[in-house]
């Protein structure tokens, strides 16, 4: 019969700015599977030990005695598996601290001094394994959830819980793009610098062909007589060939609008919040990241609008007060 096995593997990308309510939550919720779990291992625990005690029935051993019994016993939970529960932290200054839970590690006076940065958490019961790691380093911000076997039952409600608590911390779609724009800030400088230089081209090239234009227009006005027939073939010929125009090349003030404030914004996109845990000062960082988020969330878009919609807006408003 087919069987239908979901992935219990899902990870989301940065940033990830985990406070002290989601990680006591977290502990929540590991704590209840873990019992669930611990429970269903006592009882896989108590049926391998009737199934050896039945096997050494049968090899004439009647009554056994508790020595006997307790090292069916010690057999029986070896090969059910072990139940563990490992956390590990990292911090800005290299060092690791090593905890069975996030409230515990929250106590020492490590968190107080330094910033968690990244952790790694791993707990098997029996045959369920699971481990929820978050990193950060120079190409990616991810936070990982991995659950295996994938086509257990026990397995799959396990992968359920940690992941729903997994989206719900999960940052909006534009902050995890500007976070992948952070690990690759070089790409986002170099864009800028193009747009800089088509800016220049453009800027400078309107000027001349403004100025030829301006030219061809009185030539109309007036008329063009035989005396002025040279300076009207003189003037399409520059305007088709894209002739400098004699006249002083300067950039105008919106040019050094678009310079300035386009440095700003790279310099934003270039530093977003990427995995910053809220144990001891990290809960300080973490309020600064999301005042700074809600910031940037105002200052790109008006930028934005202000170069490349309102141009256009302007125009229209124009044409249409014209008629």
């Amino acid at each position: 019969m087919p069987e239908l096995i979901y992935p219990t593997r899902a990870k989301i990308r940065g940033p990830i700015l985990i406070n002290a309510a989601a990680l006591k939550e977290l502990d929540g919720i590991l704590a209840e599977q873990m019992q669930l779990l611990h429970d269903l291992r006592e009882k896989m625990v108590e049926e391998e030990l009737a199934e050896r005690i039945a096997a050494a029935h049968a090899r004439g051993v009647v009554n056994p005695n508790p020595q006997q019994i307790q090292h069916y016993k010690d057999l029986a939970q070896i090969s059910v598996g072990k139940e563990s529960m490992r956390l590990v932290l990292y911090f800005s200054n290299g060092s690791q601290l090593k905890a069975k839970s996030f409230q515990e590690a929250a106590a020492h006076a490590e968190t107080s001094q330094n910033l968690a940065t990244s952790f790694d958490l791993e707990m098997q019961c029996g045959t369920i394994s699971l481990r929820l790691s978050a990193e950060s380093d120079s190409f990616s911000t991810e936070l990982t959830v991995e659950v295996s076997p994938s086509g257990s039952e026990v397995a799959k409600n396990l992968f359920s819980a940690v992941r729903r608590w997994q989206r719900a911390i999960q940052a909006p779609r534009w902050q995890q793009w500007w976070c992948v724009g952070g690990h690759f800030r070089f790409v986002i400088w170099i864009i800028f610098l193009w747009a800089v230089l088509m800016a220049v081209g453009t800027s400078l090239g309107s000027l001349d062909e403004n100025y030829y234009k301006q030219q061809g227009q009185q030539l109309v006005k007036q008329g063009v007589t035989p005396d002025k027939q040279q300076k009207a073939i003189e003037t399409l010929l520059a305007l088709q060939s894209g002739s400098p125009a004699p006249i002083e090349h300067r950039v105008g003030n919106r040019f050094w609008f678009f310079c300035i404030g386009g440095t700003i914004v790279c310099l934003i996109l270039s530093y977003p919040p990427k995995l910053v845990l809220g144990l001891g000062v990290g809960e300080d960082r973490i309020g600064y990241w999301r005042a700074w988020t809600r910031f940037v969330f105002v200052v790109v878009p008006t930028f934005v609008a202000s170069n490349f919609l309102w141009p256009y807006v302007s125009d229209v408003v124009k044409r249409l007060a014209a008629r």
